[in-house]
């Protein structure tokens, strides 16, 4: 697989998507494939991204809080 094609592939894909829908709030990645451009696409868009990755990490922290104090 070609890492920087797919990168490009997905933020151009990210900018079409935001600029077809510019009510649009945040993107969904449903692939684990597509998980390591997140912050790509985010920055290209500037909209929220959420992967099942951010889904895990939001989950774990509510079971292992971190102490903030």
């Amino acid at each position: 697989m070609e890492v920087d094609a797919a990168r490009q592939d997905l933020i151009e894909a990210g900018r079409e998507l935001a600029q077809a829908n510019p009510d649009l709030g945040a993107i969904l990645l449903e692939c684990t494939n597509m998980v390591p451009y997140a912050a790509d696409i985010n920055r290209a868009t500037g909209l929220p991204v959420f992967s099942i990755y951010s889904f895990i990490c939001w989950f774990q922290s509510a079971l292992q809080p971190r102490a903030t104090f």
